[in-house]
């Protein structure tokens, strides 16, 4: 199951449906890499492992932040010639996960910087 995380301009806004049309998927594939490979990122890539993917969360300022941080913590590993074989077993090349960090990175501070929310939303 893929997690969707869309920005809207608050709880409201969200639970009308009004969203900002912005979202980033987090594709299965990713997800379970990311799962296995937990230990190698802060306790913010929690935030991409909920524990339910049906559920919803509304996600804040401060988590909104964690988030950023583990984007540039994904994009720093990417630089990593490692990453090669991390990835490989998972069926994700190195530009798949640099375009999804790129991309949420680029939701939240969009969020951020427009003192929005961020949703993750399971399918």
């Amino acid at each position: 199951m893929a997690l969707h995380f869309i920005t809207a301009k608050n709880q409201r806004a969200y639970e009308k449906g009004h969203h900002d049309n912005r979202s980033v998927e987090l594709p299965e594939k990713i997800q379970t890499y990311l799962y296995a490979h937990k230990n190698d990122f802060s306790a913010g890539v929690q935030l991409l492992l909920p524990p339910n993917n049906y559920c919803d969360a509304v996600l804040y300022d401060y988590r909104i932040k964690q988030l950023l941080e583990v984007c540039t913590e994904i994009q720093t590993s990417t630089e990593d010639y490692s990453i090669y074989g991390k990835c490989k077993p998972f069926g994700i090349k190195k530009e798949e996960l640099q375009a999804f960090q790129s991309a949420l990175s680029e939701l939240c501070k969009y969020a951020y910087d427009s003192g929005g929310l961020v949703f993750s939303v399971g399918d």
